[in-house]
């Protein structure tokens, strides 16, 4: 028994390094980040037989979108596209599994891990906003022509989706545990400068998932507390940040007028090129009559080729280097794997609702994921993947009901 319960500490803290040199690597080495994720395949052989107590909603709504990848890898004669697809769904799911698997051991060490997370997060914040500090007059003027701040190798908008979660825990952790003084510290300062960077550095989807996410979480402490004063304080709170960050972050008073200048353009020919909220809504009503003309999908191999096609067929006022692609999840499934893909997306966020416990954190987590996944497709690259698989689990077992003081 000893021997056991010291294997399986062993390699629970394996995982825990391995997992977080992965994260770190999302920064600096695709390579690494697909060695974490294969690594925790081969932890999870080690103790194959507790994959089966994971939540079971999560694990067959993941394990059926691996399977229409696997089912469109086959039909599309194993496109290299459609087994690219597979894989990085594949590397999902093994780093979610091993996630719900090895977060059950010790909640002290899920709370330094999440401590550690953030501090690389900062780090990663403190570069970029030093970077922004010292180019700001050039950086400030593209915010107003629909660009973004550089992130060291990262999409901004999935840096800024890693800021949203991140606060989150950071502020779950501080009011649902006990916390001894010097953690508590850490932990407020590292969701203090992670907050302000957020506000100098994220993009418009980042800013916007954060604040649905908190919203959500206000709505339901206000139904479980039956305190209307609370969403009250809470939506006067908000529009206070707002007003600060607009008064006193340049980057944010120009995010805030490109979207004003993005809104007036629609409905304005070809005055919505260049701008991306405008480009996006072009490119969903591209989606969505591809889905209505292939209900069960184009395959991913295809999906490029099908939506220049149908930009086309639409008479598109957007330049040819304008047509972009979905840039958003349900919609991208759709038109890869048809109806059947958006009704597993879809699922997945059920599952989501239906296995954690709707602690504040936790809903703040799922209105995040599913808001930024109506804006940009989140389960397409790496980087996203992997770290949505880190921190699905990581909340599961941080903020169960259970296990904390509190909702």
């Amino acid at each position: 028994m000893l021997d056991r319960l010291g294997l399986k500490e062993f390699v629970t803290r394996s995982f825990l390094i391995i997992s977080l040199l992965g994260f770190t690597a999302l920064w600096y080495s695709p390579f690494i980040v697909s060695l974490a994720t294969v690594l925790s395949f081969v932890f999870l052989l080690i103790d194959y037989k507790r994959i089966a107590f994971m939540p079971k909603w999560i694990q067959y709504t993941s394990l059926g979108i691996l399977s229409i990848t696997v089912l469109e890898a086959g039909l599309s004669g194993f496109h290299p596209i459609s087994i690219q697809k597979f894989t990085l769904i594949l590397g999902f799911c093994f780093v979610l599994f091993a996630g719900f698997h090895f977060y059950t051991f010790k909640k002290k060490w899920l709370i330094h891990f999440l401590l550690v997370l953030a501090s690389v997060v900062c780090i990663v914040n403190i570069f970029a906003v030093s970077n922004y500090l010292m180019h700001k007059t050039e950086l400030d003027q593209m915010l107003l022509q629909s660009k973004s701040i550089p992130i060291l190798n990262m999409h901004h908008i999935h840096f800024g989706i890693i800021n949203a979660v991140t606060i989150v825990g950071l502020v779950g952790v501080l009011f649902l545990h006990n916390l001894d003084t010097r953690i508590t510290r850490i932990a407020l300062f590292l969701s203090v400068l992670i907050f302000i960077s957020l506000h100098i550095l994220s993009s418009r989807t980042g800013l916007i998932a954060f604040y649905m996410g908190c919203f959500s979480a206000l709505v339901v402490y206000t139904k479980q507390s039956n305190s209307l004063k609370t969403l009250a304080i809470g939506l006067g709170l908000f529009i206070a940040i707002t007003f600060i960050s607009y008064n006193f972050s340049t980057s944010f008073h120009n995010k805030v007028s490109n979207s004003i200048e993005d809104i007036q353009s629609w409905g304005k020919g070809d005055e919505i090129n260049h701008k991306s909220m405008a480009m996006r809504i072009e490119a969903y009503k591209t989606c969505i009559d591809i889905i209505k003309k292939e209900p069960f999908g184009t395959g991913s191999h295809m999906l490029e080729e099908s939506m220049q096609s149908q930009y086309i067929d639409n008479h598109t006022v957007l330049y040819k280097e304008n047509r972009m692609g979905p840039h958003n999840q349900f919609l991208e499934y759709g038109v890869k794997y048809g109806i059947l893909g958006v009704l597993l997306v879809l699922l997945f966020f059920y599952s989501l609702v239906r296995e954690l416990d709707l602690t504040l954190p936790n809903v703040a987590l799922i209105s995040i994921l599913f808001v930024a996944m109506i804006f940009e497709s989140l389960l397409e690259r790496q980087a996203s993947l992997f770290f949505i698989a880190l921190f699905i689990p990581l909340f599961y077992h941080l903020f169960d009901k259970k296990l904390t003081n509190g909702i």
